[in-house]
C-alpha cells in the first residue's frame, strides 16, 4: 500500500569489488511461490525457538491413533491426488500399522502434510473402515510395505503379503481393495517401488516400460529391478539379468543390508531413496543416476550409472537423514524413506521410532531439515528456563540462549522488548558474563548502551543510544570488524560506535536476562556476513515473470563450429526449447533440433545449463540464431544472439517479460 515500507534480506552469492549487483523484485504472478526462507539466508536464524518448544506442531505428524488395530505406525507412501476433493483433499498416505493384528496397510489424508485424518468414519469396533486391509479385513492377511501408483481412475498397490510375497490389488477411491494377485515373472519378495513423478502416484514410462525396484524373497538386503511392459496388465515383471542393481557398502553405513526404497524422477536424474543398516543403526540415504543422455534422451534405468550419497564429498557413501538425538522421535530410527516434491519443495517422509514425520530441503539431495527444527534447532545452549508463546521467547531472570557456533566480525540482528524498569539484560555476541563481548544492552535504569569488553582488561566501553527503547519491541543490529563495533536501532533510527576493547577472537550469540526481575522477550534472531562498507545492490522491478528466467544465451566459435550456451534461473511450466538459425537478419530461420530439446528442470524453481553445437557453418558468415522456449501451455518466446565466427566473442542478450493469457 501506499506509503508503507518493507525490508528485503536476500542472500547473493558474490558481489563484485568496487561493483554493484541488480535484483528483480517481481510481482503480478498469484500462483508464485512463498519462498522465503531465513534458514536459507542468513548464517544462523530463529523465529520460531522450536528447541525452547516453539514452533506449533512438529514431527512426528502421524501416530498410532486407532487401537483396535495399531499400536505403532510405519511405512508412510505419501502421494497427492485431489480426486475426491473436497471430502478428502490434496494428499494421501497409505501407512503401515503395527502388533494388534500384526501388518495392515490404513489410509489418511491431510490438506497441508501436517494434519492427517485417519480413516474412521466414526464406525465403532467392529467393524471398522481402518485398516482398509490386513487379517480380518481385505484380503484377509497381514500388508506391509509397497507402493502405489494410479494408471486412469484405478490405483494399483504393490504390498508384500505375509509378508513375504509381493501381490497387486486395485482400487477405484484408495479404500476398497479387491484382486490380491503374486506378481509373476520372479521371486518378488518385499519393498517394492515403482519409478514415478514427483507427485507420489504417476507412474513413469521409459523406452515402453514401467520399472520397480524391489528385494526377492530371502534377499540378504540387496536391491533388485525389474520392468514391466507398460501395455500389459501390470502383473508380470521381468527381473534385469543384471541383477543386483544396489548392494551394501563394505564397512560403510549402509554395511549390513538396504531396505524400503522409492523411486523417483525429479529433474534429469533418478533417486532411490532407501534406509540403510550399519554401525550407526538404521538411517536413510540415497543412490542417484542421470536420466537422460547427453542428447537429451531417456536412460533406462537398467542402463543408468548409479552412485551413493556422500554429503560430505570425501568420496564415502553416507547418509543424509540421521537419527535424532537421545529422548527424539527418532532417535532409534531414520526409515522407510519416500521421497517427493510438491509445489517446488522436496519431502523425506520417513519413520522414526513408532511413528511418521517428514524433512524437508530446496533440493532432493538435501541439506534435510526435519519438520519442527526449522531455525535453529539443536542451535542454542539455554541457560535457566526460557519459554515460548506465540513465537516469543521470553527470558526472565537468570535465562539465557548462547549458540553453540561462533562467529568473528559478523553482524546479529535481533528484535526485542528490554522491559522498562530493570537492568542487566543485553545481547549480541557474548562469551558468558566475564568474557568477551560487544553487545547492547542496558547496565542500569539509565538506557540502552552498545557495550565492548576484552580480557584480560576487563574494562568496559559504553557509547550510548539515545532514546527510550524500553518497553516495546524494536530491532537491535551490533555490527562488528576488526576495530570497530557498531550498535543500530531499528535500521538506522539511532546508530553509536566504538573503537577501543573490540573483541578479536570468535565468539557466540548470546541472549541474556541476568537478573532482571522484569522479562526479556525476543522475536528472532540472525547472523549474517558483515562488511564495512556494505556493499550496495540496484533493485530494479519487473511485472510477470516468465515461465523461463534465462540468465544468458550466447553463441561463440570453437574450431571449426559455434557452441551455443544457455543458462536459465527458474524453469515454471517449462516444457523444453528450440534452436533456430538463419545466414544474416533477414534470412530464413531453420530449425536446428529435430524434436524438441526437453527441459532439464521442469516446473522447477531452480534453473539448468543447455549447450548446443553447431557444426554446419561456415568461416566468415554471421549467423543469427534463436532460442524458442515452449511452456506446458503452448506458449513460446523467442530469445536472439548473434554469433560473428571472425568475431572477439559473444553478445548476450536477457530474456523480455512474457504476459500469459
Amino acid at each position: 500500500a501506499s506509503g508503507q515500507t518493507a525490508i528485503l534480506w536476500v542472500k547473493v552469492p558474490t558481489l563484485p569489488a568496487s561493483g554493484s549487483t541488480t535484483l528483480y523484485l517481481y510481482y503480478g504472478n498469484p500462483d508464485a511461490l512463498a519462498v522465503s526462507s531465513g534458514d536459507d539466508t542468513f548464517e544462523l536464524f530463529d523465529d520460531e525457538w522450536s528447541q525452547f518448544g516453539g514452533g506449533g506442531a512438529a514431527n512426528p505428524v502421524l501416530t498410532a491413533g486407532q487401537d483396535w488395530w495399531e499400536a505403532t505406525v510405519s511405512y508412510p507412501i505419501v502421494f497427492e491426488d485431489d480426486s475426491f476433493a473436497p471430502d478428502r483433499p490434496r494428499f494421501h498416505m497409505l501407512y503401515d500399522g503395527h502388533q494388534v493384528i500384526g501388518h495392515a496397510k490404513g489410509y489418511a489424508w491431510s490438506s497441508d502434510l501436517v494434519d492427517w485424518t485417519e480413516y474412521d468414519a466414526g464406525e465403532p469396533h467392529p467393524p471398522n473402515p481402518n485398516p482398509i486391509m490386513g487379517v480380518g479385513y481385505a484380503g484377509n492377511a497381514q500388508f506391509a510395505w509397497g507402493d502405489v501408483i494410479k494408471v486412469g481412475s484405478t490405483y494399483y498397490l504393490y504390498v508384500s503379503r505375509g509378508p513375504g510375497t509381493i501381490v497387486r490389488t486395485e482400487s477405484t477411491d484408495l479404500i476398497t481393495w479387491t484382486d490380491f494377485e503374486p506378481l509373476t515373472g520372479g521371486s518378488f519378495g518385499t519393498g517394492a517401488a515403482v519409478l514415478k513423478e514427483g507427485d507420489g502416484i504417476t507412474p513413469i514410462v521409459v523406452d515402453g516400460r514401467y520399472w520397480m525396484v524391489y528385494f526377492p524373497t530371502g534377499s540378504p538386503g540387496s536391491m533388485y529391478l525389474a520392468s514391466t511392459d507398460a501395455a500389459g496388465g501390470l502383473l508380470a515383471w521381468e527381473p534385469w539379468l543384471g541383477n543386483p542393481l544396489l548392494v551394501p557398502t563394505v564397512g560403510g553405513w549402509d554395511a549390513d543390508g538396504l531396505w524400503t526404497p522409492s523411486f523417483v524422477r525429479l529433474g534429469e536424474n533418478y533417486y532411490i531413496y532407501y534406509q540403510g543398516l550399519g554401525p550407526a543403526g538404521w538411517e536413510t540415504g540415497y543412490a542417484r543416476a542421470a536420466a537422460y543422455d547427453g542428447g537429451g534422451a531417456p536412460v533406462r534405468p537398467d542402463g543408468a550409472v548409479w552412485s551413493k550419497s556422500d554429503p560430505d564429498g570425501d568420496g564415502d557413501p553416507d547418509p543424509v537423514i540421521r537419527n535424532g538425538p537421545a529422548g527424539s522421535w527418532d532417535s532409534a530410527y531414520c526409515i522407510d524413506p519416500v521421497l517427493r516434491e510438491f509445489d517446488g519443495v522436496y519431502y523425506v517422509f520417513y519413520t522414526g521410532n513408532v511413528a511418521n514425520g517428514f524433512a524437508h530441503s530446496t533440493s532432493p539431495e538435501g541439506p534435510w531439515v526435519k519438520y519442527g527444527e526449522e531455525g535453529g534447532a539443536q542451535e542454542w545452549v539455554a541457560g535457566g528456563t526460557p519459554t515460548v508463546s506465540g513465537g516469543i521467547l521470553t527470558l526472565g531472570s537468570g535465562s539465557s540462549i548462547r549458540s553453540t557456533a561462533t562467529f568473528q566480525y559478523h553482524a546479529v540482528g535481533y528484535r526485542a522488548n528490554f522491559a522498562s524498569g530493570g537492568q542487566n539484560t543485553w545481547g549480541g555476541f557474548i562469551n558468558g558474563s566475564t568474557g568477551d563481548r560487544t553487545m547492547i544492552g542496558n547496565p542500569s535504569l539509565a538506557g540502552l548502551y552498545l557495550r565492548n569488553l576484552t580480557l584480560p582488561t576487563m574494562t568496559e566501553t559504553r557509547a550510548m543510544l539515545p532514546g527510550s527503547w524500553f518497553g516495546a519491541f524494536h530491532v537491535f543490529e551490533v555490527l562488528w570488524q576488526d576495530g570497530q563495533s557498531t550498535g543500530v536501532v531499528d535500521h538506522g533510527a539511532i546508530t553509536a560506535a566504538l573503537a577501543v576493547e573490540v573483541p578479536s577472537v570468535a565468539l557466540p550469540v548470546t541472549v541474556y536476562n541476568y537478573n532482571n526481575p522484569s522479562p526479556l522477550r525476543l522475536d528472532w534472531v540472525f547472523v549474517r556476513q558483515y562488511r564495512d562498507p556494505e556493499p550496495t545492490a540496484e533493485v530494479g522491478v519487473e511485472e510477470s515473470p516468465t515461465a523461463v528466467t534465462l540468465l544468458s544465451f550466447t553463441a561463440r566459435p570453437v574450431g571449426p563450429a559455434i557452441l551455443l550456451e544457455w543458462e536459465t534461473a527458474t524453469e515454471i511450466d517449462n516444457l523444453g526449447f528450440n534452436l533456430y538459425r538463419s545466414d544474416g537478419p533477414a534470412g530464413l530461420y531453420v530449425r536446428l533440433n529435430e524434436t524438441l530439446i526437453p527441459s532439464k528442470s521442469p516446473g522447477s524453481v531452480l534453473g539448468a545449463v543447455y549447450t548446443w553445437l553447431d557444426g554446419e557453418v561456415e568461416p566468415g558468415i554471421v549467423y543469427n540464431y534463436r532460442l524458442e522456449d515452449v511452456d506446458l501451455y503452448g506458449h513460446t518466446t523467442f530469445h536472439v544472439a548473434i554469433s560473428d565466427v571472425v568475431g572477439p566473442g559473444p553478445y548476450r542478450i536477457y530474456m523480455p517479460v512474457v504476459t500469459k493469457s
